[in-house]
């Protein structure tokens, strides 16, 4: 099913590719008619993950919450912006203030929102004792939604100089310390069925992850 659902992936993303080269080079229309012609071309994969069209119109997005969908996908970006950079750079069309600003847009968009959390990893989803290319998870946190205040901890401040005196240490410098749970980040999550969140999808499991972050920084004690 993986297998099907994959292919079904990887041809949703050449139909992008090619349509928007169409749309670019053989469609005679304004530029920012084209341009948001080819931003919609994104509900062709897995951009509305409810109710959307799903991978090359099969309503199963299963796959949208996996990583090689996120792979896949920041690929087929990439390629498509690319396309309108050169379009826009070949025509001449625009003003070359235009061209700065446009260029600098889709440079952030190519480079995607900032990331608070990055977890990799592989989990065994057949539990036959391997890990598979499908059987990897990847959550990406990031964007304002996610911010959150920690609860408070106790640490000790050293002063670097007076507790060490070598030669060498900064005056005025300062350590504390604390302890990271890491595998707190994933507690109650079955990360053999929850791959993936990035950006706003699988919102819930984006949500959980960013609670569980809570309680990752803790005092350190001797």
């Amino acid at each position: 099913m993986f297998n099907y659902s994959k292919t079904r992936l990887v041809l949703s993303e050449i139909t992008r590719v090619i349509l928007s080269y169409l749309i670019l080079f053989f469609i005679d229309i304004p530029i920012f008619i084209k341009i948001i012609l080819i931003i919609s071309l994104e509900y062709l994969d897995c951009a509305p993950k409810f109710g959307g069209f799903g991978p090359l119109f099969d309503y199963n997005t299963d796959i949208c919450y996996t990583p090689y969908y996120q792979q896949i996908d920041k690929l087929t970006d990439i390629i498509c912006y690319f396309l309108i950079l050169v379009f826009i750079f070949k025509t001449k069309y625009l003003s070359n203030n235009w061209i700065i600003i446009i260029t600098i847009l889709f440079t952030i968009r190519l480079l995607g929102s900032y990331l608070f959390i990055i977890i990799e990893g592989s989990a065994d989803s057949n539990s036959n004792g391997i890990f598979e290319t499908n059987e990897n998870f990847i959550f990406h946190i990031g964007g304002d939604q996610y911010i959150s205040n920690i609860y408070k901890i106790n640490s000790t401040v050293i002063d670097n100089f007076q507790s060490n005196n070598f030669t060498g240490v900064t005056p005025n410098s300062y350590s504390i310390n604390i302890d990271l749970n890491w595998a707190s980040i994933i507690n109650n999550i079955d990360v053999k069925n929850s791959q993936s969140t990035h950006g706003d999808g699988n919102v819930q499991l984006a949500e959980k992850i960013v609670n569980n972050c809570d309680y990752l920084i803790s005092e350190h004690f001797n």
